[in-house]
């Protein structure tokens, strides 16, 4: 925060999106913004929805979403969707566009 340098990881991002949003760093939400909608693929995707979804960032939240919708079965078939919240699986079942039958997005949910 002071050193107006941050070293970005996985893991670390959602946090630090978290905690920018939270103290209204918003040069340090952009940063971190830009760096998940960068870093997405099918094993990081609900990670990274979960965490625009809980902190309002709407266009990192399109920028995803899209990707899950291309990659639905592949990204509710990873480990990260087994913990995202329960605001953010209601916020993908809303989505028309999921490319998977419903009755296996009962079976991921279930």
């Amino acid at each position: 925060m002071y050193t107006n340098c941050c070293t970005l990881t996985y893991e670390l991002a959602p946090h630090v999106l978290a905690a920018a949003n939270e103290y209204g760093l918003d040069g340090l939400r952009r940063i971190t913004s830009k760096f998940m909608a960068d870093n997405i693929t099918t094993e990081t995707a609900c990670a990274i929805i979960d965490s625009a979804v809980l902190n309002q960032q709407k266009e990192l939240v399109k920028r995803v979403l899209t990707f899950i919708e291309e990659h639905t079965e592949d990204c509710f078939a990873s480990q990260c969707f087994l913990e995202i919240s329960d605001a953010t699986v209601s916020f993908l079942l809303r989505s028309d566009l999921l490319r998977i039958d419903e009755l296996e997005i009962l079976n991921y949910i279930k």
